[in-house]
């Protein structure tokens, strides 16, 4: 980030130097350039370089960021990986465990219930209020491991194999 975006623009500069214009002028370039989360980055870092120097007693005057609008609103992430991407996944990693092989946490794992799972999909609709994200998810299942696999079958408890 420094020496992508801010040290050509403000590298040079004396401290006392850089005004609210300046750095709206590299956040706008920034942000039609490299999109709204890495001006918003960039601004929070120049705001957190000056607030530095302020607290070290290194600069006496206010932080030129404190005038600037945060640049752009971010769009929020959704991506999930596709089914051939999560299938390609745990062929590099045979050895995982359930909640690893799912990317879920253990209490979410724990919460798995019957009534959810698919067995002729081999899917989990894992729902939104047990998911941290509070958004369902489809969790493929893997096959049951298998002693040619090179990895350990561990026996359920009787009763816990099959669904009541």
């Amino acid at each position: 980030m420094w020496r992508l975006h801010v040290k050509p623009v403000l590298g040079g500069v004396k401290a006392s130097d850089v005004h609210p214009q300046t750095v709206k002028r590299l956040l706008d370039d920034i942000h039609d350039n490299s999109g709204p989360a890495m001006a918003n980055r960039v601004h929070g870092f120049i705001a957190m370089l000056f607030n530095l120097g302020r607290r070290e007693l290194l600069i006496e005057f206010g932080n030129p960021t404190r005038r600037v609008r945060v640049p752009g609103k971010e769009a929020p992430r959704e991506r999930a990986l596709h089914d051939a991407e999560i299938r390609r996944l745990f062929t590099v990693l045979p050895k995982a465990t359930l909640p690893e092989r799912v990317r879920l946490s253990p209490g979410e794992a724990c919460a798995m219930r019957w009534q959810d799972i698919d067995k002729a999909a081999r899917t989990w609709i894992v729902p939104a209020e047990i998911v941290k994200t509070k958004k369902p998810h489809c969790a493929p299942l893997p096959a049951r491991p298998r002693a040619d696999r090179g990895v350990q079958a561990t026996a359920l408890p009787r009763g816990l194999d099959r669904p009541p």
